[in-house]
């Protein structure tokens, strides 16, 4: 009966590990998170070893017991590696935890759990097994030697490695994983906690299938919520995502049916223009024809642009240096119209994922305003930039010490074909709302009066919920 039941469990084990890994990214954190899965079917292997007294002899449950005790050995090598990728995967900084978790130091780990459980084949750890009538069932149970205690190290590491994923846990961004690390790390913690009582050899199988049942359960309830929430979540873009690209779509098949008789337009009056045979007056008027069709042309090739903004390709980059580069290429500008570019206010570099190219094409357009803004001013001249990480986003602002922009300008600033200059198009600051936009953010007019113009972009820490969950 025991038996079955540890096989039960094993079963229902080795279940979670195949859900889990047809639903998730092949990534080492999810690699580790089976790991653990395997350590705990080993794990449950070698106790029900120990209660099958009827099948095997004591010499042969001490082979099996020693072979399969890799289970309880390696576990707390696992969850470290799992801890380590979580901080590598998602770029927490997350004090001195970045420092212990480490896959350098994840090698020396493994390197000792190795020695432990070469260790384990000699008589230093175990030195036999020995029958046991016990008072719930006969069974065998192992006599430690000198060393013996090494298993119970390990347990007291893991603890001490759950109390570190509580703790990065609590402390990490996204919402997504904190929930999930929460939730595994409680599970895993009581299911350790219960795990301790196998050193007394009465209650060795009762402690061990409740621990283990508790894990498995905890386990698949935590990561199958974890999945219905990106699930859910990447629902909702897809469906504002197949909108936009229907609007674009038929955006791009209007521009292209205008821009062909556009082009036939623009070769006859430029042939027009040259033409002797036009008196003075029909060619100044095919002159002016010509600069309105280039004038149309110059809207649609700016409107395609417009478009193409939504489209981004994001990698994990440093916002500090891709603001420093665009205040570097700008720089000049602000120079020779007495403009000047302050460096940078920030405490600490800001590492996202984001479109280095489409974020700095925003940096440099609202520079570039600023710059524009304040050529017709007398007295000082700046640009300042702030950038701050916050709970869970990160906070860009660019001030410039200008003239301010008009209260009914500002209301619609963002909004295509709105603009305040003479012989402005209206898209700058449209295109750079639709990258921030694609990026999960925010940006708005923060503040403006007659001392200069505040800009506030908000940019969420990217979302690594799809670290390892699969659609």
């Amino acid at each position: 009966m025991i038996l079955l039941l540890v096989g039960f469990i094993i079963f229902i084990l080795a279940s979670l590990l195949v859900y889990i890994f047809k639903f998730s990214q092949k990534s080492i954190f999810t690699y580790s998170l089976i790991g653990i899965i395997i350590c705990q079917m080993l794990w449950q292997g070698y106790i029900g070893v120990l209660y099958a007294v009827d099948l095997f002899t004591a010499e042969q449950a001490e082979v099996l017991f020693r072979l399969l005790r890799i289970g309880a050995l390696a576990t707390p090598t696992m969850f470290f590696l799992t801890i380590t990728e979580t901080l590598i995967h998602s770029q927490e900084k997350i004090s001195f935890m970045n420092k212990i978790f480490t896959r350098r130091n994840f090698n020396v780990y493994a390197v000792i759990t190795v020695i432990f459980y070469i260790l384990n084949w000699t008589d230093v750890t175990v030195t036999h097994l020995i029958y046991l009538e016990g008072k719930i069932l006969p069974h065998y149970y192992p006599e430690y030697g000198p060393i013996g205690f090494i298993q119970m190290l390990q347990t007291f590491s893991l603890l001490i490695w759950l109390g570190c994923a509580f703790h990065i846990a609590v402390k990490m961004n996204n919402e997504y994983l904190k929930a999930f690390h929460i939730r595994f790390t409680v599970y895993a913690a009581i299911a350790s906690v219960l795990g301790l009582m196998n050193f007394n050899d009465e209650y060795v199988i009762i402690t061990s299938l409740t621990s283990c049942t508790l894990f498995t359960v905890g386990v698949l309830y935590s990561f199958n919520h974890f999945r219905e929430k990106v699930m859910e979540f990447e629902r909702r873009v897809e469906i504002e995502k197949m909108k936009i690209e229907f609007v674009d779509y038929t955006t791009s098949s209007l521009i292209h049916e205008i821009k062909n008789p556009l082009t036939v337009l623009l070769g006859y009056f430029k042939l027009a223009e040259y033409s002797d045979k036009l008196d003075p007056d029909l060619k100044r008027k095919a002159e002016i024809m010509h600069n309105s069709t280039l004038h149309i042309q110059k809207v649609i090739d700016n409107f395609v642009d417009f478009i193409s903004t939504r489209e981004i390709q994001i990698e994990y980059e440093c916002v500090n240096e891709i603001i420093e580069a665009s205040i570097d290429m700008m720089q000049l500008k602000g120079q020779e119209r007495g403009v000047c570019i302050e460096p940078i206010e920030s405490k600490e570099d800001v590492y996202t994922g984001l479109d280095s190219s489409k974020l700095s094409q925003v940096f440099m357009n609202l520079y570039k305003n600023a710059i524009e803004a304040m050529t017709e001013k007398e007295g000082e001249k700046k640009i300042y930039t702030r950038l701050e990480q916050k709970a869970n986003h990160i906070v860009i602002e660019i001030q410039d010490t200008g003239m301010g922009i008009h209260s009914d300008i500002a209301k619609t600033i963002f909004q295509p074909f709105k603009t305040g200059k003479q012989d402005g198009m209206g898209l700058g600051l449209s295109i750079c709302k639709n990258i921030v936009l694609a990026h999960k953010g925010t940006i708005e007019v923060q503040e403006t009066s007659e001392n200069g113009t505040t800009f506030k972009i908000i940019l969420p820490i990217q979302d690594y919920s799809d670290m390892f969950v699969n659609n």
